[in-house]
């Protein structure tokens, strides 16, 4: 068991990094941000551009708790990692949207194609929440009391894959 939770360690050292990657980068493209999306009116580009980004930040910082927190109780890992994990879901919907709107301007905006993307896009939607909902169903996580008090987050007993702590490895796994 120990080493499946120094994986689960490494995996949430990776998860800090991602964040600080994203600070990072929300750091760097701030004053771009301001002067061209900001400024203009609104439009269904700034939507979609705004419920990539921003929505990011909330979904990692929930995560990081569910990874970082120490005494977690079993029923609030649950919430947690619930949380993180669809909106880990809405973050892909929404970057399919905007893959599938490119795509459909690329190819000339027919309407075959539009419906063509969008029953894909519903297709693979669908899948990942059937997916998402049979992983999290079985999802059980360790009593506190039984993890020693160096390590931390809520960590996910599944009977075929070990030891997890990332929401990612349940919507995956």
């Amino acid at each position: 068991m120990l080493p499946l939770l120094q994986q689960a360690q490494t995996s949430t050292y990776f998860n800090v990094a991602s964040f600080a990657l994203l600070i990072h980068d929300w750091f760097l493209t701030i004053d771009s941000e301001l002067a061209f999306v900001w400024s203009p009116g609104r439009n269904l580009g700034t939507v979609l551009y705004f419920l990539t980004r921003y929505p990011a930040f909330i979904d990692t910082a929930v995560f990081l708790y569910s990874a970082l927190g120490y005494s977690i109780p079993s029923p609030v890992c649950d919430i947690v990692v619930d949380v993180s994990t669809w909106m880990f879901l809405f973050g892909i919907a929404i970057a399919e949207v905007i893959m599938m709107f490119c795509v459909w301007v690329i190819w000339g905006r027919g309407r075959r194609m539009a419906v063509s993307l969008i029953f894909l896009a519903l297709a693979a939607i669908t899948a990942g929440i059937m997916g998402l909902r049979q992983n999290r169903s079985s999802a059980v996580y360790i009593s506190p009391s039984y993890i020693p008090p160096n390590i931390p987050g809520c960590q996910n007993i599944t009977p075929s894959a070990g030891v997890h702590n990332t929401p990612f490895s349940n919507f995956v796994a």
